[in-house]
């Protein structure tokens, strides 16, 4: 009998993108990182991809790539994300599943997921084709291959959903014990119950479908998957090796092969469990050296061991709610167990209220559709073609092929209703019901895409279902006092968070004001072109005013916004934009209030721009919330200034006696204290922050610091010195004959010894092994400095460095 071990971690995000940027905007939850997706990046996926094996002394002997080794799946809209914000770990990923197919005879490890993780059970046929249909075109753009599996979010599953992966050629898919109903051999007609989880995981199974269709189906190990998520098995890698198998029959001449196989969230390895990578890491390589035991995945053990058992499933269940799939659409008493006294009677609401939106809005797009397309739902199940590549090449590419000859003034209505349709799916997201309260900010990001679809549908229809759709809202019961119905939600968080063309003006205008870095021409999800700008400046007063193109990137929607705006050097700012067509003679008014700014005419100029675009216009609070906190940022710049400078003055007006203080032995009262420590650690930060590293600068901060008794402190302090360590192994690889770089790594590695400060040194290490590597690659082991520097480099960074110097002793991958 063979004896296989298959580990899967399903690796997903709820999408976090503001609606109608399409990028996730700074989370201040998150921090120091800028969202959740950045942090969960770094404690997990990354951490994945250059996982640590340690060996006995507690050094790293080696860096994996877990994903080549174990089955996966991503979220497609987390790749999105990724491919452009952390392009490494990215391509990691893609890489893993290359290496996998050498790995496990031609089987990759990738799996495809449904889109964008709805509840498929609830879901009626024309969505659940959209959702499998863009997995899978996703997933070949990705992976350059067609998906084998599709993994189902919450693994929530009915005959009618199975029916549509098989359709779609989809091989095989994963589900929880307790979704198995009953199994039999197919030459017996007599079936076995196996509710409550009573069906033995270690075999594949066939589901024959009433067309005539059959998918294989995978039910991992229910308590050992529950060990790994909820318990401490990823305390040690090697209990969970030895637990994996323990699942395993003893070794027999049997025929045939069994399989052991978990299946979590992925983020259980790095950000539920820390470290929980390097237990996976570890558990993979013990297994690996097992004799007796193969690691596999699920296609390739399919191909050896086809399913030789029949299985029927329990309708509409799942594997987080054991009332089926009650927890997308009722208080079943499912949650987070976190807040026991809250209740969840606002997820029927919820749920009825989108309805109404996607119910209202689907005629809207048949009729205007079938205008412009032969079959409107099969074009929409292509439109990922063009979700995957949003330039205007690609959307002529599109329209191109599904409606040849068509006018390019008919573009913006045509994608209109395409996007229309894209947020009506996105609403269905499951993790806007899946926690406990319909104001958090799952539930707010699904609410931003009904938002944005009812704005679409305005934009080219009469049809407005905005009233009844907050009605049921209101019935939606919040546990926040100070919002106490779905509605209210809806006004506080999403109904001013909608984005207009002006509104895209305003925020190019301030941002030009403050002269932001990086503003741009192109604006997340839209492209700015100045048409007439005129500037001024007296003193702390700002004055910005002009013509500007702006336009939509995703529905080409395009107009000419003029704008003025006034900044007195403080929080005011006054001004705003409007469309060009709403304004007569607007060179004449430009004119007159650059006249006014010039002539410190200040309380006219405001009087006047307030009458043309309202006295209510809350500038700043109209500015995305990245830019936003840069402009406040500088808003604040100098009363921070005048703080850090008193701060600096009391310091040294008193620093004899403040030092004599601290010599004696004595601690200074917990205010002073910490004054000294904040300018102590600004003046070290600042030193890591300039263009060139000022070993000198930094030796005289650290002095001061050893003077003091004192040590850096703070997450924002750490990141910097993180930073800077990883910029200087890439100067280290790209000119390996200057000693400046290696000489400020190891002064920087003396720092943090001397002061024992939690700096994460994860990234230097994995641009330290590459460095490695190419030194293997580059043959430049015969150079006797290079190799002995870069050894003892490796020892400061608790590397076993001549392992690492071999490249392919122990590779990346």
């Amino acid at each position: 009998m063979k004896r296989y071990i298959c580990i899967h971690g399903h690796f997903y995000q709820p999408p976090r993108e503001n609606a109608w940027l399409e990028e996730v905007e700074l989370q201040e939850s998150a921090t120091p990182y800028h969202d959740w997706n950045d942090r969960i990046n770094a404690e997990c996926y990354e951490a994945n991809a250059f996982a640590r094996l340690l060996g006995e002394d507690g050094t790293i002997r080696g860096i994996v790539n877990n994903y080549a080794w174990m089955s996966f799946n991503f979220g497609p809209t987390l790749l999105s994300w990724m491919e452009r914000h952390q392009p490494e770990t990215y391509e990691a990923i893609l890489d893993a599943d290359r290496i996998s197919m050498q790995n496990f005879e031609g089987h990759g490890s990738a799996m495809a997921q449904v889109y964008n993780h709805i509840i498929m059970p609830l879901a009626d046929r024309k969505d659940k084709v959209t959702q499998v249909r863009w997995g899978i075109r996703d997933f070949e753009h990705r992976f350059g291959r067609f998906p084998e599996g599709m993994w189902l979010a919450e693994t929530a599953a009915d005959t009618e959903t199975l029916e549509v992966l098989a359709e779609h050629e989809i091989r095989f898919t994963v589900l929880s014990p307790y979704q198995a109903a009953r199994v039999r051999d197919p030459k017996e007609a007599k079936w076995t119950d196996v509710h409550g989880g009573r069906i033995d995981p270690r075999v594949a199974y066939r589901c024959n479908l009433p067309s005539g269709r059959s998918i294989d189906l995978f039910f991992y190990d229910g308590p050992v998957s529950q060990e790994i998520a909820f318990g401490d098995l990823l305390h040690n890698g090697d209990n969970l090796s030895q637990r994996l198998l323990g699942l395993l029959p003893e070794q027999s001449d049997a025929e045939g092969g069994v399989i052991a196989h978990i299946a979590t969230d992925g983020e259980t390895y790095g950000h539920h469990h820390r470290n929980g990578e390097m237990a996976l890491a570890f558990c993979i390589e013990q297994l690996r050296r097992t004799s007796d035991v193969e690691l596999t995945i699920y296609g390739q053990f399919l191909d050896r061991h086809p399913p030789t058992r029949e299985v029927e499933i329990v309708e509409r269940s799942s594997w987080s709610c054991i009332h089926g799939v009650e927890r997308w659409r009722a208080a079943c008493g499912c949650n987070s167990g976190g807040n026991p006294r809250w209740q969840q009677q606002w997820r029927a609401p919820l749920r009825e209220a989108l309805d109404i939106v996607r119910d209202q809005l689907r005629p809207v797009y048949e009729q205007k559709a079938s205008a412009v397309f032969s079959d409107p739902w099969e074009v929409r199940n292509r439109y990922i073609e063009f979700m995957m590549d949003r330039s205007s090449a690609g959307l002529r590419r599109f329209l191109a092929s599904e409606a040849p000859g068509l006018d390019p003034h008919s573009y913006e209505e045509t994608v209109t209703l395409l996007e229309m349709q894209r947020n009506c799916l996105l609403m269905y997201t499951s993790c806007g019901w899946f926690f406990d309260e319909i104001s958090g900010i799952e539930t707010v990001q699904i609410l931003q895409y009904a938002a944005r679809a009812l704005q679409l549908c305005h934009k080219i229809s009469d049809t407005d279902p905005t009233a009844r759709f907050l009605e049921v809202l209101r019935r939606a019961p919040s546990n926040a006092p100070q919002h106490p119905t779905g509605e209210s939600v809806y006004l506080h968080y999403v109904a001013d968070e909608s984005v207009e063309l002006e509104r895209v003006a305003v925020h190019y205008a301030v941002t030009h004001l403050f002269q932001i870095e990086d503003a741009g021409s192109t604006l997340s999800g839209f492209e700015v072109s100045p048409v007439e700008i005129v500037r001024e400046e007296a003193g702390r007063n700002r004055f910005l005013a002009g013509t500007v193109q702006v336009r939509s990137r995703i529905t080409t929607e395009e107009r000419r916004i003029v704008f003025a705006v006034l900044s007195l050097g403080d929080h005011n700012l006054f001004g705003g934009a409007l469309s060009e067509d709403n304004v007569e003679a607007w060179a004449e008014h430009r004119v007159r209030f650059q006249r006014q700014f010039l002539n410190h005419e200040t309380p006219r100029l405001i009087i006047e721009l307030d009458s043309m675009f309202g006295s209510d216009s809350r500038i700043l609070e109209q500015l995305f919330l990245d830019d936003q906190t840069v402009v406040i940022a500088q808003m604040l710049e100098t009363p921070q200034t005048a703080l850090h400078e008193a701060h600096r003055k009391l310091i040294n007006e008193n620093y004899a006696m403040l030092q004599s203080v601290s010599r004696m032995g004595g601690r200074l009262p917990e205010d002073l204290h910490h004054t000294v420590r904040r300018v102590l650690t600004r003046d070290l930060k600042g030193a890591f922050q300039a263009e060139r590293l000022d070993v000198e600068r930094i030796d005289s901060c650290v002095q001061e610091f050893l003077r003091w008794r004192m040590k850096p402190h703070g997450e924002d302090f750490s990141l910097t010195v993180s930073d800077r360590m990883s910029g200087l192994i890439d100067e280290l690889a790209s000119a390996p004959e200057e000693v400046a770089a290696m000489d400020a790594l190891l002064f920087t590695l003396d720092l943090i010894e001397t002061f024992s400060v939690d700096i994460d040194l994860s990234e230097t290490q994995n641009r330290f092994f590459l460095l490695c590597r190419a030194t293997f690659d580059e043959g430049l082991l015969s150079d006797a400095d290079w190799s002995l520097a870069l050894i003892y480099l490796g020892d400061r960074l608790n590397i076993d460095a001549a392992a690492a110097v071999e490249g392919s002793r122990y590779p990346l991958s």
